[in-house]
């Protein structure tokens, strides 16, 4: 999305944990009235670099969210799975915790809740997430604890701040077809990812009529031709988005993890990883359109490819807002604090950026990627660096 090497970060922090080998990053892209924010990442696979786009796409996000808050991103290089899971993310917020008191709101992101994340803090004794400047005052302990509050809410079965996301990304999804493409009127899509972001798009795209065919997790891809059974795989998976294979029904195919990439569909939702479509598979996709529903799913380079073949790609910076997008609504009261209206909110937010987006790409042919960083700019690029 950006050429990185341009404006580097303001502070970053790499940090080693001597009782299981974890590595941890803390990568602060910009500050805003001593604040930023962004979520917290433990996966096996995370790079340094990878956070450092995760955190300048934080600046972009909350200034498409016209909020007062810099960009950040943590990523801990471990297993959330691994029983020492908990411990590593302890050990880190606790070396980190001056930081979070003086500058950053943590949020949550792969491997990591918002629930976990609040309880840890809680046990160092910092009960409310972030500087103590602007949730450590009796208003901000009081958008705090809406917050807290909401986070428990629930709606079509999902936790509200686990579904904000990929809820939004159905919507960027059914926006940006209707523009596109009203051609197609029973779409067929193929999701990479069942975790929060992957399994709440299949759910709200299958219930608007969306033929889902193929999802994938850690372990595979699974196919059915005429749609995979939505409500099943959302039953039979656990909290890392994996999937219980002896729960599938029988008319379903199991498959390795990279035939999905190669079937024929007219959407691809990438929501999975950072950067899991890259040049060595890109050049196979067989698809109409791309919706971005992880942080950075495409590298810079795949990306531009992937437009080159004609392929329109939603970035993650309109079609991922949704998370952010809950947190903002809240903490900024953007609407009326129940969940419905939030959720209403972030619905409209989400489509008048896509429309907004994709009416100049229609106009343009340009790259939607460098449309967007043109449009929205962080407060502290006086230019895009895109």
């Amino acid at each position: 999305m950006d050429d990185i090497s341009k404006i580097k970060p303001i502070f970053e922090t790499h940090w080693y944990d001597d009782e299981t080998g974890a590595e941890g990053f803390l990568v602060i892209d910009s500050i805003i009235d001593d604040y930023c924010g962004g979520g917290l990442r433990m996966w096996p696979t995370v790079s340094v670099e990878v956070v450092r786009k995760l955190a300048r796409l934080m600046s972009y996000k909350y200034a498409a969210l016209d909020v007062p808050v810099g960009g950040a991103k943590v990523g801990i290089r471990f297993d959330p799975s691994n029983k020492g899971a908990n411990g590593v993310l302890k050990r880190f917020l606790s070396i980190h915790l001056p930081l979070v008191k003086s500058y950053y709101r943590v949020g949550k992101d792969m491997g990591v809740n918002f629930q976990l994340v609040k309880s840890t803090l809680a046990e160092l004794g910092h009960p409310y997430n972030g500087p103590d400047h602007v949730m450590g005052t009796d208003e901000g302990r009081k958008k705090w604890e809406n917050l807290a509050r909401l986070n428990n809410a629930t709606i079509d079965g999902f936790n509200v701040s686990m579904m904000t996301t990929g809820y939004g990304v159905a919507e960027a999804t059914v926006t940006a077809l209707n523009m596109l493409f009203p051609e197609i009127k029973k779409p067929t899509v193929l999701i990479q990812g069942f975790g929060n972001v992957g399994g709440a798009v299949a759910f709200y795209l299958s219930r608007k009529g969306y033929t889902i065919q193929c999802v994938s997790d850690i372990k595979g891809a699974i196919f059915n031709e005429n749609g995979v059974d939505i409500e099943s795989l959302l039953k039979y998976r656990n909290r890392f988005g994996e999937i219980d294979r002896t729960q599938l029904p029988e008319d379903h195919l199991m498959f390795d993890r990279s035939y999905l990439l190669k079937l024929k569909a007219d959407i691809l939702i990438p929501a999975a990883s950072s950067e899991d479509i890259d040049e060595s598979n890109v050049e196979q996709l067989n698809i109409k359109m791309i919706v971005e529903g992880a942080n950075t799913p495409m590298t810079i380079e795949a990306a531009k490819l992937a437009h080159a073949k004609g392929i329109v790609v939603v970035p993650d910076l309109v079609a991922n807002l949704g998370g952010a997008a809950w947190t903002a609504a809240v903490l900024y009261e953007k609407c009326e604090l129940v969940p419905e209206a939030i959720i209403k909110h972030i619905g409209i937010l989400i489509k008048n950026h896509t429309k907004r987006i994709m009416n100049e790409y229609m106009a343009t042919k340009r790259d939607p990627r460098e449309i967007v960083c043109e449009l929205i700019v962080p407060q502290r690029f006086r230019k895009p660096i895109c």
